[in-house]
């Protein structure tokens, strides 16, 4: 996947949102099997809306409480990938958005449908202030809370460790979500 496919990919992904009536100010729950489409997917999305991501596997229970704490406008969901995921969703009114992939238009294109359209409040690409990702912590109590990270505070997570290790525009790094190491080559 190149640059090139990943901004097309968000370029397409704002246009498909705004149509299905979600954008700016709009939290989805994303429930797809970790691997290249999550991270595509995924940052696709967070061009015009904010993400939580949630593990398609999980327990009814977790599932019915992270939907409930998340409060998602939406749920985006690969077709028949999180049956759980969706029937809690459809239980609660919460509009289910599928994600099918379009490798003939590109490594990281897809399709957003939904049954459930409805007019956009905020259209366009995300901004500074606008919530890029919803990241479940343990909480004070050690009972999940989502904390939503804006774009800004977002990119600064990311721009830290740039810094830190003198990455530039020629370096390629991974970073582990459950580490606190960069590493780089």
């Amino acid at each position: 996947i190149t640059y090139g496919d990943l901004a097309a990919a968000m370029d397409a992904a704002v246009v498909s949102l705004n149509r299905l009536g979600f954008g700016r100010g709009d939290v989805l729950a994303l429930a797809v099997p970790h691997g290249a489409l999550a991270a595509t997917t995924f940052i696709a999305l967070m061009a015009g809306t904010g993400i939580g991501p949630l593990d398609p596997a999980a327990p009814a229970h977790d599932l019915a409480r992270d939907l409930e704490r998340l409060q998602p406008a939406a749920l985006v969901m690969l077709p028949g990938c999180a049956p759980t995921a969706e029937a809690i969703a459809r239980q609660r009114g919460i509009p289910v958005i599928t994600l099918t992939p379009s490798p003939s238009a590109g490594p990281a294109a897809f399709r957003l449908d939904t049954d459930t359209p409805r007019p956009t409040r905020a259209a366009g690409w995300a901004q500074p202030n606008d919530v890029a990702v919803a990241v479940r912590t343990s909480g004070t109590t050690g009972d999940p809370v989502w904390e939503r990270l804006t774009q800004a505070r977002f990119h600064n997570r990311l721009a830290i460790p740039a810094t830190v290790y003198n990455l530039g525009p020629t370096d390629r790094a991974l970073k582990d979500r459950k580490s606190t190491r960069l590493n780089s080559s």
